[in-house]
């Protein structure tokens, strides 16, 4: 489906080259019409059908125009190329800035072909008795290499430097190269066999161009789905999440040209799709502004959510809704998995509105491939975080604080930095459990934690290292500090930590509150490494706190 501007469009643009055609046929003999013809239906043969690597062709019609030069000079040939041209863009729907720089690029390789050939033939016929020959190929090479070099500039600045490209490149230089000879043969043929030779030897030579057409097809089919197989074996086998979005990042960029991509995942509360990433072909994020926008059309990508195939959006159908003003087409990738959408994987185009099947079936493997990784990934860190963290309290864990703990020493004694450990024990919480039960127990060690974690920087380490014990890590922080950090705890569980539970025998409400008593000790005023640091600080809290009349804090080394 199309936007009617965008039929209007192209059809004015193709009447406008038409009345051009029209008015340059009427200067030449009704006789010419069937040549004409014929090289025309050649050239726009070779648009709508080329040879071609994904977003790249190789040309056949440098024949047709060196043919056309020789007959009938620049403004036939022109003429020729920018309605083969016309139709061969229209048939790739490419946006008209696209369409004007293919038509330019044409242009000006053909007028410096003919440049060339003029040049080359005020040489050559001083000393060969045929200059013609020489000139012509003068101007097939002078409008190939103008060619090739204005789009390698301009059209694919990104295209991956890998041995396939560079192959691919010397190919297209040979094919091109060798349609001269033919266009020598046409122009051979033309003034001795007429129209007649010239199909004889054009039926033979299209024959061989489509099946070099269908082996291009086959390799370069072949070759990307080689590639395919080893980018998602690559984020398949990775379980980090944020290089699993990294990988296939990669992946999409190594398969199909774009300008921008993005991935998106189904939120599970709201169900509706998040931004994970989106990104420029280069790799570069997008500035706050862009990502506001993207995370806005989020709305339009929802309503695709539940297709299967992929959809592809074109500009003038979506108006205002499509992101990124710059775009001419959004191709939209549900990422489908145990049957349900869990997000969408969106590739989006500047230049060209379509998507060839090869590319939507690459984007449909990578988007099955890549939802499969991502459920790993995650999978893999909600066990890695169960791994680290106090199921109970949501605390850090005792062997993740205590691996922490030696890190932040051997940090603090590289940079010459204080480090301090508080740690509490709940004071009556045995009495508590046996009056009330576990679950009494297990929301006042919930509300404790909650407590440490308000009375805390955020940087700084809580953890449960089991039973009614905790402790707080406190990087960069001195002794007399660290006093002060456990005091205002102290008196903060002994204010907040209330919680209302039932009688065991007849089930009546009860207010319950505990104490604390705390342990400070601090590196390296008191201890040299992480385990004195803790039998310090535990140190100080028995013996300095609970033996002393609990709910205190006491100070390893004033004790």
């Amino acid at each position: 489906m199309r936007g009617r501007s965008w039929w209007i469009k192209w059809w004015g643009m193709a009447s406008v080259v038409m009345a051009g055609w029209c008015l340059l046929a009427m200067r030449v003999p009704p006789a010419e019409w069937a040549y004409w013809g014929f090289f025309l239906l050649l050239a726009a043969g070779d648009a709508l059908f080329p040879i071609a690597f994904g977003l790249s062709a190789i040309s056949f019609n440098l024949s047709v125009f060196v043919a056309l030069f020789a007959q009938y000079g620049w403004l036939v040939t022109v003429w020729v190329a920018v309605t083969a041209s016309l139709l061969g863009q229209l048939k790739r729907c490419c946006t008209w800035r696209r369409w004007l720089l293919q038509l330019g690029i044409t242009v000006m390789s053909l007028l410096a072909g003919a440049g060339a050939y003029h040049a080359c033939w005020g040489v050559a016929k001083r000393v060969l008795p045929e200059p013609q020959w020489l000139a012509l190929v003068a101007f097939g090479l002078t409008a190939a290499g103008v060619q090739a070099g204005v789009r390698r500039v301009l059209l694919h600045p990104r295209r991956p430097r890998d041995g396939w490209a560079s192959r691919a490149r010397l190919w297209a230089v040979m094919v091109s190269l060798s349609t001269i000879p033919v266009g020598l043969l046409f122009v051979t043929v033309r003034p001795h066999l007429g129209l007649l030779g010239l199909v004889l030897v054009a039926v033979p030579t299209a024959s061989a161009w489509q099946v070099l057409r269908s082996y291009a097809q086959l390799l370069y089919l072949n070759h990307q789905l080689q590639r395919l197989g080893k980018v998602t074996g690559q984020f398949a086998a990775e379980l980090n999440y944020d290089r699993t979005v990294r990988a296939i990042g990669d992946a999409v960029r190594q398969l199909v040209e774009q300008d921008v991509w993005g991935l998106y995942v189904v939120d599970k509360l709201s169900g509706w799709l998040e931004p994970v990433i989106v990104e420029k072909a280069s790799g570069q994020p997008l500035s706050l502004e862009e990502l506001a926008v993207w995370q806005s059309a989020s709305q339009l990508f929802q309503r695709h959510l539940n297709r299967r195939a992929p959809v592809v959006l074109v500009r003038d159908d979506l108006g205002e809704a499509m992101p990124d003003k710059a775009l001419a087409a959004l191709c939209l990738v549900p990422l489908v998995h145990d049957g349900r959408a869990r997000g969408m994987l969106v590739v989006g185009r500047a230049g060209i509105t379509t998507f060839s099947r090869v590319e939507k079936m690459l984007l449909g493997i990578i988007a099955s491939e890549a939802i499969v990784a991502i459920e790993n990934a995650l999978k893999f860190r909600q066990t890695e975080y169960r791994s680290r963290v106090d199921e109970l309290t949501g605390l850090t864990n005792a062997r993740t604080f205590e691996a922490l703990l030696h890190e932040a020493v051997a940090r603090a004694a590289e940079r010459g930095e204080c480090l301090s450990v508080v740690l509490l024990d709940l004071d009556g919480f045995k009495w508590l459990n046996d009056t009330f039960g576990h679950q009494a127990g297990n929301e006042m060690l919930k509300k404790v934690a909650q407590i440490l974690r308000e009375n805390v920087r955020r940087d700084d380490v809580v953890a449960r290292l089991g039973g009614e014990e905790m402790a707080v890590m406190l990087p960069g922080v001195g002794l007399d500090e660290a006093a002060e950090v456990a005091e205002r705890v102290r008196r903060a569980i002994e204010q907040q930590a209330v919680i209302t539970v039932r009688t065991l025998d007849r089930g009546h409400p009860v207010s319950v509150r505990v104490t604390a008593s705390l342990g400070v000790a601090t590196y390296p005023d008191v201890a040299t490494s992480a385990r004195e640091l803790m039998r310090y600080a535990d140190r100080a809290m028995y013996l300095g706190a609970k033996r002393r009349g609990r709910n205190r804090v006491a100070v390893y080394g004033r004790v």
